[in-house]
């Protein structure tokens, strides 16, 4: 009982500061990253924002998000960041102003597995 104690005792003291370190770490991170980003809903571990769509039309509640956040909101579903551009002005902006940055973004196989060459 004693060595079980005691094996306790050193696990928390190795682990406890490294799981501390690593959250920090990671807070700072995302607040970062936050300050460059669009408004859009809490995002949660792994899954990001997938919850917040789910149901049977996601599209209506991508359109329930736009009162609070605005007509450009960024979501995180899974591990892949997403821009929704909600109205007609915002998104000429972004393709008059802002397409630079995103004009040599990687596209999945995945998007292009349908398409013919």
């Amino acid at each position: 009982m004693e060595s079980y104690t005691s094996l306790v005792c050193l696990s928390s003291t190795i682990f406890a500061p490294l799981l501390i370190i690593i959250l920090l770490k990671w807070k700072k991170a995302t607040n970062s990253m936050a300050l460059k980003l669009p408004p859009g809903p809490p995002v949660w571990p792994i899954v990001g924002n997938m919850l917040d769509l789910l149901g049977t039309m996601p599209h209506q509640k991508l359109y329930n998000l736009r009162p609070k956040y605005g007509p450009v909101i960024w979501l995180k579903l899974g591990s892949v960041n997403t821009m929704v551009i909600q109205s007609a002005n915002s998104a000429a902006d972004f393709f008059k102003n802002r397409d630079l940055p995103y004009a040599n973004r990687v596209v999945p196989d995945a998007m292009t597995a349908g398409a013919s060459t």
